[in-house]
């Protein structure tokens, strides 16, 4: 009985007119298993999936000059992955989750260098997501290093006033929320050195910051305030109304399109402001007496 193949049954091509279908869906998948969380499910969900796949579509019938190119990973004849290169750029690559760990990525990022060098490239550029240490281990595995050039995307004016504590947690969840603010509001902390007021980046890290607060015995709000940024639905906080900001989820997904789009068609995508809208509840109140 033979253990090995001759030849696995994998291979990396170019992509052709009809793959825009399948490299659309293995795009919206990855995204939403690798950056759900700071992406949000609403608006990938909100995403204007004919449009991706019409743009696709014109990347690999029609690429905007030389350089530009859409390379997709088979595993038999199903496509589960795919690379897209512009001049001496590493666009976008993703493999379906279900299909990751099995070489395909590798594949991709080979024939895409290997694309880039035959166009005159000296260099690959790949941008990553900070906090995506799963690609960034991947790319630094094939040889590729930080050269510390950043991008900002505006997603609003950040105006603080210090002393304040800023505090990362694991993933954007309900327990991740109350952990950290059992952390921050915890009885070992002097109480006039204890914060009067969280502001979470998402709702459900607020939520969770609320439970954390009262399991310590804190009165929200008139110990600690607590608000947080989506505007999701939350009954179970009940009798609490969570303060939040409501962003439009619909026109961000819509504009997450658009930036896509504009990649692919080897431009720089343009900065958005988009309006939020400031909806108080019950978790916010005055500053505590000192």
């Amino acid at each position: 009985m033979a253990l090995f193949s001759e030849a696995a049954d994998v291979s990396v091509r170019p992509a052709v007119p009809g793959d825009e279908v399948a490299v659309t869906a293995i795009q919206i998948e990855s995204w939403r298993s690798a950056h759900g969380d700071v992406l949000g499910a609403a608006v990938i969900d909100a995403l204007d999936v004919p449009r991706m796949q019409e743009q696709w579509a014109g990347a690999v019938s029609s690429p905007p000059g030389p350089g530009f190119a859409v390379l997709v990973a088979l595993a038999a004849d199903r496509i589960v992955g795919f690379a897209a290169v512009s001049p001496g750029q590493l666009v976008a690559l993703e493999v379906q989750p279900s299909h990751q760990r099995s070489g395909h990525g590798s594949r991709l990022l080979s024939a895409a260098v290997d694309r880039l060098r035959q166009d005159g490239s000296e260099e690959v550029v790949a941008w990553i997501l900070d906090g995506d240490s799963a690609r960034e281990q991947f790319l630094g595995g094939a040889g590729l290093g930080p050269d510390h050039r950043t991008r900002t995307l505006a997603t609003g004016v950040r105006d603080v006033v210090e002393p304040l504590i800023s505090w990362e947690t694991e993933a954007s969840l309900v327990e991740h929320g109350h952990a950290a603010a059992v952390e921050i509001l915890g009885t070992w902390v002097p109480s006039d050195e204890r914060p009067t007021a969280i502001i979470a980046h998402s709702d459900l890290l607020a939520a969770g910051a609320v439970l954390g607060a009262k399991e310590l015995g804190l009165r929200v709000p008139e110990d600690v305030s607590v608000a947080g940024f989506d505007g999701l639905d939350l009954p179970w906080l009940s009798p609490d109304t969570l303060t939040s900001v409501h962003q439009p989820l619909a026109e961000k997904g819509a504009e997450l399109g658009r930036a896509v789009v504009s990649l692919l068609a080897g431009k720089e995508p343009e900065t958005v402001m988009l309006d939020v809208t400031l909806v108080v509840g019950t978790t916010t109140g005055p500053v505590p007496a000192a």
